[in-house]
């Protein structure tokens, strides 16, 4: 059985604001990227706190916080910096 889409009345919603509400759409989807050790002091949250809210394995997360200089250190990814953004952005709202 295929799949229907229906749009409810007023369901177009974008096509109705005015210009100053269209730039409150813009800042909503503003892509935000923190890395962990930035997150980790904004929210004062622990690195087990990090891993049980995140899924970020623990040893990930270690050598995330890691010193630059050291050997061990580990450049987060994108997507991780882009996730840790989105759950501050969404704890500061």
């Amino acid at each position: 059985m295929p799949l229907r889409c229906y749009q409810q009345p007023g369901a177009d919603h974008l096509s109705n604001l005015g210009e100053d509400d269209m730039s409150t759409v813009a800042k909503k989807t503003e892509k935000v990227y923190l890395d962990p050790k930035t997150f980790r002091e904004r929210t004062k949250w622990s690195v087990y706190r990090i891993h049980r809210e995140t899924d970020i394995p623990l040893q990930s997360l270690y050598n995330y916080l890691k010193d630059e200089s050291d050997p061990k250190y580990r450049e987060p990814k994108l997507y991780i910096k882009r996730l840790l953004g989105e759950i501050y952005t969404h704890l500061s709202l």
